[in-house]
């Protein structure tokens, strides 16, 4: 009687999701590194002038862009201002000496370009999937780095749409924020977490992956912007497919930006391998964007055109992962 119950209520979930009706998701900060990475003294604040370089400030995207909202300190939700306030915290947890400002005409700038979540469920008996991605360009001494990073999450509505807040919603949007600021730290200092700090995560990862913790990602997600090569042969190992989901896509997702350009073959192997999942070839093509190497940058280009004008969502997600590197 209550799987009958519980499958009644998914539907109706779905039913309301599809019907127009609107749902607002109430945003909130993001929830901040506690790891800082060890600083140089010598080193003096950077003031990078962040730039709202975007076409569309709009973040909800995909099936229910028209019925689903994003509201940030009670209002709409707009991109840029929402990654502006959050790098500034995150900036201040790792320690970092970089100063964001708005609207000034200074050397650096950082070009804020995108910031979307994409929701997609097809029927009552399939989760409710979310895409979070963004990217921006650092611009330094006459250079441009591309940041981009990108996260699926999914969640089998149950009873209510909330439960889909913290997984699917405030998570993602952590992490990707967290990863802007690791990759700002490699672009700009190359400050590492320190190697007691590395050793205690690998620890923890490693029981909260025996204990089947859903939260293990997130700590892979943790060594995997360390840029400690310490935990190299952690992030590495966990790419094989032999190993719960999430930890895998945040492994293979972290792997170019941890280990550099000696691992573009075996990202291009796991894009080109059956036994991995579509989140799999949207990870591995986005760490293959990661390295910005010839190879790496004429292979998305090659898949891209391979890709071709297909509709179907999980090529979708990987065309629009590699747009993020190449467009």
């Amino acid at each position: 009687m209550i799987k009958i119950v519980k499958i009644i209520v998914v539907a109706l979930t779905t039913i309301y999701l599809f019907s127009g009706c609107t749902t607002k998701i109430p945003m909130k900060d993001i929830t901040t590194s506690k790891e800082k990475f060890e600083i140089s003294n010598e080193d003096k604040q950077i003031e990078l002038n962040f730039f709202d370089d975007s076409k569309n400030g709009k973040v909800t995207e995909g099936k229910f862009e028209k019925v689903l909202f994003l509201e940030y300190q009670n209002k709409d939700m707009i991109g840029y201002e929402f990654v502006f306030n959050n790098l500034k915290k995150e900036i201040e947890a790792r320690n970092l000496p970089i100063k964001l400002v708005k609207n000034e005409t200074i050397n650096n700038n950082l070009h804020f370009n995108s910031f979307k979540i994409n929701s997609q469920k097809t029927n009552a008996y399939t989760p409710l999937i979310t895409i979070t991605k963004a990217k921006l360009t650092l611009e330094k001494d006459n250079a441009k780095h591309k940041i981009v990073s990108v996260i699926k999450r999914a969640k089998m509505l149950m009873l209510s749409v909330t439960e889909s807040y913290e997984p699917c919603y405030y998570e993602p949007t952590s992490v990707v924020l967290q990863e802007i600021v690791a990759k700002l730290n490699i672009a700009l200092f190359n400050y590492k977490l320190d190697d007691n700090s590395v050793k205690e995560l690998v620890s923890v990862a490693n029981k909260q992956i025996e204990s089947k913790d859903n939260s293990a990602y997130l700590t892979v997600y943790k060594l995997g912007f360390s840029n400690n090569p310490l935990a190299l042969d952690f992030i590495y190992e966990h790419t094989k497919y032999r190993y719960p989901d999430y930890v895998r896509f945040a492994s293979i997702s972290t792997l170019g930006m941890l280990g550099g350009e000696k691992y573009i073959n075996y990202l291009i192997s796991i894009y080109n391998n059956p036994s991995y999942s579509w989140e799999d070839k949207v990870m591995a093509l986005k760490s293959i964007g990661d390295l910005n190497s010839s190879e790496g940058n004429n292979f998305l280009e090659k898949t891209y055109k391979e890709l071709g004008d297909k509709k179907d969502f999980h090529i979708k997600a990987q065309k629009d992962t590699i747009e993020l590197y190449i467009k």
